[in-house]
C-alpha cells in the first residue's frame, strides 16, 4: 500500500490538480494536508469520516472491541497483525454480496499491522479548509446528525463544508454496490471540478 509520501510525490511530479481524494477510515485525510492542500479539490469519505485528533481507529468501537482485537492479534497475528474480519459472517445479511464475492474477499484479504490501527491520528487544520462529501452507507444522514453530538468519533462529520450522499448498503459499498458507488463518485467529481474550455 502506498503511504502519504508516495501519494505526495506522484501528485507533485505529475503536477496534478483538482484531485478528488477518496478513502475510508484511516486511509483518507493525511494526503489532503500539507504538500497536497493546493492540489486536492475535495475529500470524499466513504462510510467514514475524519477521526478526532488523538483518537486511534482501534478506539472507534470502544474499549471492548479494542480488547477483543488485541486478543486476536496476540492469538492469530504473531503479536503485531490484526487478522481480516470474518467476511462470511459480516456478509450474511447483505443480499448484494454473493458467495463468490465472499470467497474473493477471503482469498485477497491481508492482516492489518496493528500499530496502524492503534496509532492516534494527528490532524492539522488543512483538511478543514477543503470541501468534503460523506457517502453514507451503513447509517443515514438522520442517524449521523443524531449521533454526532454524543459520539466524538462522528463529531467532525457535521461541522463545516459537508455534502452528503446516501447509498444504503453495508460498510463496504465497493463490494455490495460497486456500480452505484462509481456513479456517486463520478457525479461528485463532475460537480467539484470545473470543465476545461
Amino acid at each position: 500500500m502506498a503511504d502519504e509520501h508516495d501519494v505526495v510525490q506522484v501528485v507533485l511530479l505529475e503536477q496534478v490538480h483538482d484531485v478528488l481524494d477518496v478513502g475510508r477510515e484511516v486511509g483518507l485525510g493525511r494526503c489532503g494536508t500539507g504538500a497536497l492542500a493546493h492540489a486536492v479539490a475535495r475529500l470524499v469519505y466513504v462510510d467514514s469520516g475524519p477521526l478526532p485528533n488523538g483518537m486511534a481507529q482501534a478506539d472507534f468501537e470502544g474499549p471492548d472491541a479494542r480488547a477483543a482485537n488485541q486478543d486476536l492479534v496476540r492469538a492469530h497475528g504473531d503479536g503485531w497483525r490484526l487478522p481480516p474480519p470474518p467476511w462470511a459472517t459480516l456478509a450474511a445479511e447483505v443480499p448484494e454480496v454473493d458467495d463468490a464475492t465472499v470467497a474473493a474477499l477471503v482469498e485477497g484479504s491481508q492482516p492489518q499491522p496493528w500499530l496502524s490501527a492503534t496509532q492516534p491520528v494527528a490532524l492539522t487544520d488543512a483538511w478543514t479548509r477543503l470541501p468534503r462529501t460523506g457517502v453514507l452507507c451503513s447509517f443515514s444522514l438522520d442517524q449521523l446528525q443524531q449521533m454526532a453530538p454524543h459520539a466524538p468519533a462522528f463529531a467532525h462529520m457535521v461541522d463545516g463544508d459537508w455534502t452528503y450522499v446516501e447509498l444504503p448498503t453495508w460498510h463496504w459499498p465497493m463490494l455490495s454496490r460497486p456500480g452505484a458507488l462509481a456513479a456517486v463518485l463520478d457525479q461528485v467529481s463532475r460537480e467539484t471540478v470545473a470543465p476545461v474550455g
